[in-house]
């Protein structure tokens, strides 16, 4: 029950990410100065890698997440200095920055229940509970 409540965070967590892109629109995107789109595919990478963790039964998959949610935990940080610099700087992007630092919170929380989903193959196979965050 609980891998399925943590897929259906993923989803509302896809859902609000989208939202904040049609919020920002067609104005010159801070995007590239930031590593949110480094941190999308390595948080889509880790859902792959959940998926065949849990197809194949396979803990050190499993284990494998956990660490590069640690990368994408990091990278997070680092967004926020970057933007909340940028915002000091230049308040009249204040609108696009905000939801940056949305979609940066949201790709993050993404991957912690991607971490929970590994958790819970990892407590399948082994019978036990592994903390992967």
């Amino acid at each position: 029950m609980q891998m399925s409540s943590d897929i259906e965070r993923i989803a509302d967590f896809a859902v609000n990410t989208a939202k904040s892109t049609i919020k920002i629109g067609r104005v010159e995107s801070l995007l590239p100065k930031t590593s949110i789109l480094s941190m999308k595919d390595k948080a889509i990478y880790m859902l792959e890698l959940a998926i065949q963790a849990f197809v194949e039964g396979d803990i050190s998959l499993a284990k494998e997440v956990g660490e590069k949610d640690d990368i994408i935990d990091e990278k997070k940080r680092d967004n926020y200095e970057l933007l909340t610099s940028i915002l000091k700087e230049q308040p009249e992007l204040t609108d696009q920055i905000v939801e940056l630092l949305f979609i940066n919170k949201f790709v993050e929380r993404a991957a912690d229940h991607i971490t929970n989903l590994a958790e819970s193959t990892a407590y399948f196979v082994k019978g036990q509970m592994f903390d992967l965050n």
